[in-house]
Parts: C-alpha cells; sequence; structure tokens
C-alpha cells in the first residue's frame, strides 16, 4: 500500500481539494495500480503507474502521447482521458509516477452479458475513431519490423531432449510450420500499409458501462495499427 502522505500531497499539489477518508484499492489495474479517492470536491480514480515500466527510455513519451490521442478524440467519443495538471496528463509525487482521471459510474461487463447490441455500439465508436483525424498531434508510425525466424528444429530438439508429448505433432507439421512463418511475415508487411490511429486495447476491462452508455477507458496503448487487427472484445 503506498504511503497515504503520497496521496494527501497529490491532492494538495492537483488542487483536488482535502481528501475524505483513505484510499481505496481498486480492481482494473494489470501492471498499474488503481486507487479511488474522495475529496470535497469530488472523487477520483489514481492509477499509480508501475516503476519498472517507467524506467523504460520510451515509457513516459507514450504515455504522453496515448493522452494526447485521449483527449483529441475524447470530443467525438465517450472517453476518458487523464486530468490536464498544471499541463501533464504525467504526475509526480515524491518517487512515483501517477494520473488522475474524474470518477466514472457504472460498471464493466462479464463476457457472458454481452450482446449484439453492446458490440454495435463499440462497433460505431471503433469506427467513428478510425476516421478521426490525428495528423495534428505529430504522432510518428513507429513501424518496426516484426518478421519473425523461428528456429523450429531448435525447438524439437528441446521437446525430444524432455520427451515432450507435442513433439510428435510438432514433427508432422515442420515443413507447414516454416510455411505458415513466411506466410505470416509477408502478411505483416502488407497490413503495415495500412495503418489507423486506434484504441489497442478494447476489451471489456476497458469500457465502463452506465445502463446503456459506454465510456472507453485506460487508452495508455492507444496507437497505430492496422484497422483489421482491431478486435471487439466486448
Amino acid at each position: 500500500m503506498i504511503d497515504i502522505h503520497v496521496f494527501e500531497k497529490l491532492c494538495e499539489d492537483s488542487n483536488l481539494g482535502q481528501m475524505v477518508g483513505f484510499p481505496l484499492s481498486i480492481s482494473g489495474g494489470l501492471l498499474h495500480k488503481m486507487y479511488a479517492i474522495e475529496t470535497d470536491k469530488g472523487k477520483y480514480a489514481v492509477k499509480m503507474l508501475n516503476p519498472q515500466i517507467m524506467i523504460r527510455p520510451d515509457a513516459t513519451n507514450n504515455f504522453i502521447n496515448s493522452e494526447r490521442i485521449a483527449n483529441l478524440i475524447s470530443k467525438k467519443v465517450p472517453a476518458a482521458p487523464a486530468k490536464i495538471i498544471n499541463g501533464n496528463s504525467i504526475l509526480k509525487i515524491d518517487n512515483h509516477f501517477c494520473m488522475i482521471f474524474d470518477w466514472i459510474k457504472g460498471k464493466t461487463l462479464k463476457p457472458n452479458t454481452v450482446n449484439c447490441s453492446h458490440s454495435e455500439k463499440i462497433g460505431s465508436l471503433l469506427a467513428e475513431i478510425h476516421t478521426t483525424d490525428f495528423s495534428k498531434l505529430n504522432i510518428k508510425k513507429e513501424l518496426r519490423n516484426n518478421e519473425q525466424s523461428i528456429d523450429w528444429k531448435n525447438y524439437i530438439k528441446k521437446g525430444q531432449k524432455a520427451n515432450a508429448e507435442w513433439v510428435e505433432l510438432l514433427l508432422e507439421n515442420f515443413d507447414k510450420l516454416y510455411e505458415w512463418t513466411s506466410l505470416a511475415n509477408k502478411a505483416n508487411k502488407v497490413l503495415s500499409l495500412n495503418l489507423v490511429i486506434s484504441h489497442r486495447d478494447l476489451d471489456p476491462k476497458n469500457i465502463i458501462w452506465n445502463k446503456d452508455k459506454p465510456v472507453l477507458i485506460d487508452w495508455e496503448s492507444a496507437g497505430y495499427i492496422n484497422p483489421r487487427n482491431c478486435t471487439i472484445l466486448v
């Protein structure tokens, strides 16, 4: 648990008001920790960013760009970007990096409660995102070389050494594995020619529903992707 003084300082520095009660750890953060805090001015969600991620050279810039995307698209679709405090979406309190969000009433859906109406609504929002002009953000397309070269022979050797049950199946499909890898690499090159900016993590945990109205949250993965790779998982 993070020291309560960190949250008190966060509220003071961010002009959120006087904190009421104690921070409450909430679900929703896989790589980061999420907390609910209440003040005399309102209720907020605080994302404490994973320090191991923040030491990566490109981490801060990636968060900044994803929030720029979220802020722009929030003018067209129900999105929840982080609050901008003194010109910044990422705040540093002592040794902690964090982001603050206005509290959103509602709940996420479990897969077995999703229906066609939910999917249609998210599909429409996704289409709106993909047709939005993000050019003024000047976010570079980082076309990394995702070509894979897999040494299937080495996997067979390891499997044989371990007497693995799957070795026989691997041997039966040995030639096909290299063929499929080659086809995947060719497809990747074709897909990279048509890119749009998208949420890139649009599954149930990142959509809050208030009755039948969705809000798209957690934009940290936002960036360029081929639209055919955007699967709606709601």
